[in-house]
């Protein structure tokens, strides 16, 4: 039998390892010259099952033909890979060829299977995310812009380095021909940059659910839902802060978007045939903001020459929205300042606010 190794293992083991029709398949036999010849020629039926009748004793092997098709899931042409050989499976080496059998009357060869598997292309695109909120796209009308030269290293299941490119120019990058499995990229960041968090999905069971300027909602009721500290495994927990009200929800990362600590995407198993677009990095340069706190002697909002530092005022920083005001969305920072006055914290790209409280009810604000 041929079949189509979805998982490209060598054994047909899943519920779509499926024959392979018209799949051409010879038998070589050698002649008293010691020549291989071809003695029969066949193909494949719809269930990829093929079978030679009436074969004279003889040293003999099949060779098979990989055929080219159409990938349904990218419409590009591309030819059938053999599979790894296994015992209990494939049994054709990459030159399309079975081990010699020496046939004598009345042999059954029923051990000549055929795994072959569709070559999977995974990857897509580095760029700077210039509002830092995990989706390339348009900034003050301009496309965010993708990143050249950043080393990519894909990796297999076992986080084992495979290979190793550099993006292109648009910041795109792509590793191809490689066999179905468990893959994950690696991207290394440039200096000062760090990674993007991705986009929050919204998941909700027995009820609608929309995302809405990343908040989710009832689309009955229209009220805010609770996030749920439940995630995939090797996820980060950060989920946004939502007043109370509504259905509890999961809140996931979009799969292929690197862990912002380890600049590593999370695993993905790759099918024959499959062309996954989703190994997305969005990075950007924080902002920062900072300041120094102290005792305005003469209350005139400078800090001037031998005025001292005032430790323990608390700033609280708030994203903003499209009006400037606190977005009930984001999540505030609380800073404190130190014995020197000073303050500091790394935020990504956006429009904050931020309120101060003095660290006793001693102290005034200055104008």
């Amino acid at each position: 039998m041929v079949f189509n190794d979805e998982n490209g293992n060598g054994l047909q083991d899943g519920a779509n390892e499926t024959g392979i029709a018209n799949v051409t398949v010879d038998l070589y036999c050698y002649n008293e010259n010691e020549t291989a010849i071809v003695e029969q020629s066949t193909t494949t039926d719809s269930d990829g099952m093929y079978i030679f009748y009436n074969v004279y004793p003889a040293l003999c092997y099949i060779q098979v033909t990989p055929p080219t098709v159409i990938n349904p899931v990218n419409n590009n042409t591309e030819t059938y890979v053999f599979s790894p050989i296994v015992t209990g499976g494939n049994q054709i080496d990459t030159n399309g060829t079975s081990p010699m059998v020496d046939l004598d009357w009345n042999d059954n060869v029923t051990a000549w299977d055929v795994g072959m598997y569709l070559p999977v292309t995974l990857g897509n695109k580095v760029w700077e995310d210039k509002n830092a909120n995990g989706i390339q796209d348009e900034v003050d009308g301009v496309m965010e812009p993708g990143i050249a030269g950043l080393p990519v290293t894909l990796l297999n299941e076992n986080d084992e380095p495979v290979a190793m490119m550099l993006s292109e120019a648009d910041g795109s990058y792509w590793f191809t021909n490689l066999p179905p499995g468990d893959y994950a990229v690696r991207v290394d960041l440039p200096p000062d940059f760090v990674f993007s968090r991705a986009p929050w999905d919204c998941l909700v069971n027995n009820t609608n659910e929309l995302m809405i300027n990343g908040t989710c909602y009832n689309t009955t009721t229209m009220d805010y839902m609770i996030a749920d500290m439940e995630v995939e495994p090797g996820l980060l927990i950060d989920p946004p802060t939502m007043p109370v009200g509504g259905r509890r929800v999961r809140a996931l990362q979009q799969s292929g978007d690197p862990n912002p600590m380890t600049g590593t995407t999370p695993h993905q198993n790759l099918t024959s045939g499959e062309n996954n677009t989703s190994f997305d990095a969005g990075i950007f340069i924080p902002v920062t903001v900072a300041g120094q706190s102290f005792i305005d002697s003469n209350g005139n909002g400078l800090l001037d020459v031998g005025e001292q530092p005032l430790g323990g005022v608390i700033v609280t920083v708030f994203p903003t929205d499209s009006r400037g005001a606190p977005d009930p969305n984001g999540t505030a920072q609380v800073l404190v300042s130190d014995s020197n006055g000073e303050y500091s914290i790394n935020l990504p790209p956006g429009t904050y606010t931020a309120t101060i409280t003095p660290p006793g009810v001693d102290h005034l604000l200055s104008p």
